[in-house]
Parts: C-alpha cells; structure tokens; sequence
C-alpha cells in the first residue's frame, strides 16, 4: 500500500537510486549483529511498526516472533523491493506502505514497539519522527532505535 504521494524529494531520489544495492550494502557482520539485538529486544510483540525498514531486512527477521509488522520507508522504490522479497518469501504479516516518519498514519497506542535501526540520522524532522513514534506507541510500548 502505497500513501505518501507528494513530489519525489531529493532524499527519496536518493534512497529510490540505492534501493537495488541495499541489501548488499548492509548485510555486513555489524548489521547481522544488530539484527540479532533486535529480535532479541523485539521478542513477541504483537504489533510492531519498523521505520525507515528500507527493503525490509528487520522486518523479516523479527516477523517469525511478531504476529503483524508495519513496514514503513520513506522511498518508493526500497518497499517495492520488500513487497517483491515478501511474495518470495511467502512472508503475509508483514504490510508495506510508503511515509514520512513524521507524519505517521497509524491510530494513537497502536504498537506495542516502534523499531528505526541506522536511519534516525537521515530524517529531516527528527523531532516531529520522535513524537510520532510516541504518539504511535502503546503507553508501555518500546522504541528501539
């Protein structure tokens, strides 16, 4: 599901550009080791909203714990990788949708733990993204960032 239609910015041009190298770029021994820390961290949460999730790397990872995940990326192009990767993978409780981390869609105390991992850097209304992973977590909901 795609949501975000406002003209494509320079940042979604360059993420759209480095979609196809993502995977590769990341799957080094430090980025393995970070995804072990958050299944870990994840454990079984029911509802969990992954930020920034690029081609869905995390995602995967955590959504044989998770019961429903809530992928989102700023860049058209990283979610139509993870969506194809997902029908590959026969992976169904994870949903795709393009936004922006500061202007979510989600309803109030949706999740019980939002995760961003290596891309809290990278968003322009840093401020604004961290309100509104409050605004979407549980009143004991968890960010891992």
């Amino acid at each position: 599901m795609k949501m975000y239609s406002e003209p494509e910015s320079i940042s979604q041009k360059f993420w759209n550009k480095f979609a196809a190298d993502y995977d590769g770029h990341q799957l080094n021994e430090n980025y393995k080791a970070l995804i072990k820390t958050v299944v870990s961290d994840v454990g079984n949460a029911e509802k969990v909203l992954d930020v920034a999730c690029g081609t869905a790397i995390i995602s995967f990872a955590i959504s044989e714990n998770v019961l429903q995940i809530e992928a989102t990326d700023y860049s058209p192009e990283m979610v139509s990788i993870a969506e194809e990767k997902a029908l590959m993978n026969d992976v169904s409780n994870v949903k795709f949708s393009v936004q922006n981390a500061s202007e979510l869609s989600f309803p109030d105390e949706y999740f019980d733990t939002v995760v961003i991992c290596n891309s809290l850097h990278v968003i322009e209304k840093t401020k604004e993204a961290l309100l509104e992973f409050y605004r979407v977590l549980k009143v004991d909901g968890m960010l891992i960032a």
